[in-house]
Formats: C-alpha cells, sequence, structure tokens
C-alpha cells in the first residue's frame, strides 16, 4: 500500500503541468540564478545579443544577464551589483497551450489588466513578486502566453551599485 502511493505520488509529481509560478519558471531566479544553471536546463542559446534566446520544444526563453559587476549605471547589464552572467530579467513564451489555471499563484496578489489595443489580451501583473502573466483570451478561455520575470523594487534596492 505504502509502496503504491509513493509510486503514485512519484507520478503525479513527475506529470503534473501546474507549477507556482512564484517559484521561477524551471526554478529560475531573477539575481540569483547564473548563466551555467540556465544552460543545464535550456542547453545552449540560439541566439545571442542584447538577450539570450533559448528554445525547446514547448517554450522560447529570453534572458538578459548581467556582463559586469557596478559598471556604468546607465546600462541595465552592469546597473546592479551582481556577478557577471547572473540573470537580470527573463521573459518565457509557451509553444503549447497553458491554461491559467494550470498556474498556481494567489490570483488575488495580482492586478488583472486589460490590453486595450488588442481586445483578446489581458495580463496579471505582481509588482511586489517581479513577475507579469501576458493572457491570450480565446472562446472565454484563458490561455497563458508569456511570463515575464523582472527584479524586485527590494532586489533593486538591496543590489543597486552605489
Amino acid at each position: 500500500m505504502k509502496c503504491s502511493l509513493l509510486f503514485l505520488g512519484i507520478f503525479l509529481i513527475a506529470f503534473s503541468q501546474d507549477w507556482a509560478v512564484e517559484n521561477g519558471w524551471q526554478e529560475i531566479k531573477v539575481f540569483q540564478t547564473n548563466r551555467s544553471q540556465v544552460e543545464k536546463i535550456l542547453g545552449k542559446p540560439q541566439k545571442e545579443d542584447f538577450e539570450t534566446t533559448y528554445s525547446t520544444e514547448d517554450v522560447v526563453v529570453n534572458v538578459i544577464y548581467s556582463d559586469m559587476r557596478c559598471g556604468d549605471s546607465k546600462r541595465l547589464k552592469a546597473k546592479y551589483d551582481l556577478p557577471a552572467e547572473t540573470v537580470l530579467h527573463y521573459e518565457v513564451r509557451f509553444l503549447k497551450d497553458i491554461d491559467f489555471s494550470q498556474l498556481i499563484l494567489q490570483r488575488e496578489n495580482y492586478e488583472y489588466v486589460q490590453d486595450f489595443h488588442l481586445l483578446n489580451l489581458s495580463y496579471y501583473s505582481n509588482l511586489k513578486k517581479g513577475i507579469t502573466i501576458t493572457i491570450f483570451n480565446s472562446d472565454g478561455n484563458e490561455r497563458v502566453s508569456s511570463i515575464k520575470y523582472l527584479p524586485t523594487k527590494e532586489q533593486m534596492t538591496q543590489f543597486k551599485c552605489e
């Protein structure tokens, strides 16, 4: 009996598509995760310029990494007291349908905003957590188009160069 319950638990964890949004996508965390950790998850990038782009079968991930500690304060990549190659910001764009209901989050902590130009787009934002979720509304269903992870005000203050 215990063995069956253990197997069921492992099966549910392994094959569940639900995840806690606030833990970061695939546990990638702004101002904490470095490039080598990202590449263990996503492999080598497909494109590198201002953003580094990774592609998998299910997602396209754009990452902005720091390039130096406390350089030119006008440059995003050198603005913070963080080691080079640390994730500053990233966006996950989903290539397959993800229902908004699959995301584990406290919905009441997110501000809902309807896009004024594209009526089938809306956003859920939690500035305290640095998360913005873009939703595509289709036939009454909310589909996740992308999730952006940004530094919080706390992080920007804590790691600001003096």
